[in-house]
């Protein structure tokens, strides 16, 4: 995921995501589908098959893919809970349509240039993770956001020349 982001950028509607908001969604979507199809199935997995050491139950199954999510994507287990409570049936992308574009310098003026952003952690619609509320909602919320090079956010050489001067 690491080397696609470095050379790819991900397009869905017109705005730029983290690949790791598409990675995510599609595991937490992936998972629902897997309990809601397991729910109805009705009977333990392996049951009937003799090469099954012992069947898995429908409750040890949820718990045990539960327990993966929550180890492994902490993050999406409350969007993957809300997934199994609609009844999420498909083992596919269900999102909008998905643009991958060249990461260029072009390309990444004209994302800042539409989006004044960059490329979005979460996508708006359809968010993934929840985002702590401020009881004080005095500020507008700002989107979260991913810097496009390690560079950006760091002092130019000379205002750290300047800040040593003084």
């Amino acid at each position: 995921m690491h080397v696609f982001s470095l050379r790819y950028i991900i397009m869905l509607q017109g705005k730029a995501v983290a690949a790791s908001y598409v990675v995510d969604r599609m595991l937490a979507e992936f998972a629902a589908a897997a309990v809601i199809f397991a729910r109805d199935v009705g009977r333990p997995f392996g049951e009937g098959n003799e090469t099954a050491v012992v069947p898995i139950t429908f409750p040890q199954f949820l718990h045990k893919l539960q327990a993966i999510l929550a180890d492994s994507c902490p993050d999406v287990v409350p969007f993957f809970s809300a997934r199994v409570q609609a009844e999420h049936k498909n083992f596919f992308w269900t999102g909008p349509t998905i643009g991958i574009v060249p990461r260029t310098e072009e390309v990444l003026s004209l994302v800042m240039h539409l989006t004044g952003t960059g490329e979005l952690l979460d996508y708006s619609g359809c968010p993934l993770y929840i985002q702590e509320v401020d009881d004080h909602p005095s500020a507008p919320a700002t989107p979260i956001q991913k810097r496009d090079r390690p560079e950006e956010g760091m002092k130019s050489g000379d205002q750290l020349r300047r800040k040593r001067k003084h």
